[in-house]
């Protein structure tokens, strides 16, 4: 039988925050940038990462979850600290692994009624022909049975990976009402969702140009309602 995850054997705050995404998109970056990690820049193999500065801490130690870079995956269940959860990727490989992922979720969302939802998107989705974003949102929709009302106003969008001065709020609307078209009545929803210009649930983290510290403060998620 597969192990029992860590987070169901500790509390879980009556408000919380749950990162869902695909791997790879920077879910854990965000989580720990949340939490209130410091977080830094650093060249690997002549590109930029993003990596928590405190080298000695390990997995879920503190709620701290490790940051992966590429497409490996760093989180194997999900991560709980100050009321955010990092929860392992959509796409993470293997049928185990599938299966704890898929068993985490359905318990993490039985045991609160009081979360947010934030969906990690990467901005490379626009240089992919959109696979990288309707991929999570086929996974969305079949964790909620195609019942996007059920989660709409707790969903949180924000987009990594980008710069928002390249590409911004108003490209990414525009693009998902230009690019994109539905094939079910959840992916109509959320397209709507993305395209409304009054949505101010949308937020951009972007990727650092330069080495050092990651800037502390930014608001992810500008709506506080759970």
């Amino acid at each position: 039988c597969f192990p029992k995850p860590p987070i169901f054997r500790c509390a879980i705050d009556d408000k919380i925050t749950i990162i869902l995404g695909n791997t790879g998109s920077g879910k854990s970056t965000i989580y720990n940038y949340m939490k209130g990690e410091q977080l830094i820049a650093v060249k690997d193999h002549g590109r930029l990462v993003i990596d928590v500065a405190r080298k000695n801490a390990a997995l879920n130690d503190d709620g701290y979850s490790m940051i992966a870079h590429g497409n490996r995956s760093g989180t194997i269940y999900p991560c709980v600290g100050s009321g955010v959860i990092d929860c392992p990727g959509f796409e993470d490989p293997g049928i185990e692994q599938q299966v704890i992922n898929a068993y985490s979720l359905d318990k993490l969302f039985k045991k609160t009624q009081n979360y947010r939802i934030l969906l990690v998107l990467p901005e490379t989705f626009n240089e992919k022909r959109y696979q990288a974003l309707l991929d999570p949102i086929n996974y969305l929709e079949k964790m909620f049975n195609g019942d996007f009302d059920s989660i709409k106003n707790a969903l949180n969008i924000v987009i990594t990976k980008g710069n928002e001065q390249d590409y911004n709020i108003n490209d990414f609307k525009e693009d998902i009402s230009a690019h994109l078209k539905p094939d079910s009545e959840f992916k109509k929803a959320f397209f709507e969702f993305c395209a409304d210009k009054k949505n101010q649930r949308i937020t951009f983290f972007d990727k650092p140009t330069k080495a050092g510290a990651i800037v502390p403060g930014k608001q992810i998620i500008k709506d506080q309602e759970y």
